[in-house]
């Protein structure tokens, strides 16, 4: 009875201090950055993985997301860059593949070569841009472009260090569309994100979320996940996702998840086994980019129910 007693003050114990986590698996990954109030959380998860793949490749190298963001920005609002007619984006949004797009086309530079802090948030910039000129604006909101940067004791253009990064094609992204529409035919972004071309993702069935990240932590790579944190169960300030019921619908039409607003990009760096009252749970642990922030530190634990039912896409190196 006393070994009964010392298992139920245990139990108590945990129910009362929250959710404790044991690692079971955490990948290298670069420090936690943050995005202010810029809804870009698609360049930093992306980043982020890319430089996780360097880190396995032997390099340590840490990239400038404020970078891609003014060049994101240009783009948005410089209407020279849009044919006539065409209706421009209303919003920051964009895709892990949005990301790599612009690495491609524009480069890339280290983190602390441009300015990490932005001294603009977005709907400043909103503002401003339709006003005054751009380029005056963007100077001010973030940085001067240099034309190339010192690294390792090497000259580079933002192209030459986009190349000696990654290789076109070295990465691959899953949509997870309901079983009821999931046909041979590849899900088309442009239904999704709006971007300057198309590209594809392959369709996967829901019950393939798990068993996608777990294969892929287990070969030692990490993933960009997609998801829509407007569930009443994602506590950011806790550093936790767990999955709550809304109302009566338990589980929302998956084809909602793509239009909601709240779409989010983590980075998924580990495994870990946690509590929630008195069930002991897989979690997910994934990094953020809103700053060190929480009691983890800018890290927050998904659980497998919350990734089974807010997964929209999962983005990964190649295996």
């Amino acid at each position: 009875m006393k070994f009964v007693g010392k298992l139920v003050c245990l139990a108590l114990l945990l129910v009362s201090c929250g959710e404790r986590f044991e690692t079971v698996t955490l990948l290298p990954h670069t420090p936690v950055k943050d995005q202010g109030e810029w809804p870009a959380g698609w360049i930093y998860a992306t980043l982020s993985l890319v430089e996780s793949e360097r880190i396995l490749a032997g390099d340590s190298l840490e990239l400038s997301a404020t970078y891609l963001m003014r060049q994101q920005a240009e783009y948005i609002f410089n209407p020279l860059m849009h044919d006539v007619g065409t209706q421009k984006p209303t919003e920051f949004t964009g895709s892990p593949w949005t990301c790599l797009r612009l690495m491609e086309t524009k480069g890339i530079l280290p983190y602390n070569v441009f300015r990490p802090k932005l001294a603009m948030a977005w709907s400043d910039c909103i503002v401003w841009a339709n006003r005054g000129d751009l380029q005056t604006v963007l100077d001010t909101g973030f940085a001067y472009m240099p034309r190339q940067t010192s690294l390792y004791g090497t000259l580079y253009s933002p192209l030459d260090l986009t190349r000696s990064l990654y290789t076109e094609g070295y990465y691959e992204g899953f949509v997870f569309k309901p079983a009821s529409t999931l046909d041979a035919e590849p899900y088309d972004a442009e239904q999704f994100f709006w971007d300057d071309r198309p590209e594809r993702y392959t369709n996967q069935p829901e019950h393939r979320i798990l068993p996608i990240i777990d294969e892929t932590l287990a070969k030692g790579h990490t993933l960009v996940w997609m998801g829509d944190t407007a569930n009443a169960g994602y506590r950011s300030n806790n550093g936790v996702a767990e999955w709550k019921k809304q109302g009566n619908a338990f589980l929302p039409s998956r084809s909602d998840l793509y239009t909601h607003v709240s779409l989010h990009c983590l980075h998924i760096v580990g495994k870990a086994k946690g509590w929630q009252g008195l069930r002991r749970k897989t979690y997910y642990i994934c990094k953020d980019s809103h700053g060190e922030a929480g009691p983890y530190k800018g890290f927050i634990y998904l659980s497998e129910d919350f990734l089974r039912r807010q997964t929209v896409l999962l983005f990964r190196h190649k295996l």
